[in-house]
């Protein structure tokens, strides 16, 4: 599977080459929306996200489900 960033740089680098935009996601085999689409989730989860790796470091048998009620409990 090949990242959205990726994705991203092929494109740009055919239209960079002349085609256009509709040709180079077509060429790709990709919608014209999706490389211009941005995610927010990195930002908006990022505190949640250090908060599940910190539990499941220190206790590396405990399932997501289980990470996932400790930090329930713990707000």
């Amino acid at each position: 599977m090949v990242s959205a960033q990726a994705r991203r740089d092929q494109e740009d680098f055919t239209v960079s080459r002349g085609a256009t935009v509709r040709q180079a996601c077509a060429l790709v085999n990709v919608s014209r929306s999706a490389p211009r689409y941005r995610s927010t989730t990195p930002k908006r989860d990022s505190e949640l996200a250090g908060e599940l790796q910190r539990i499941t470091s220190e206790n590396p048998t405990y399932g997501y489900r289980f990470a996932w009620g400790m930090l329930l409990k713990a707000k």
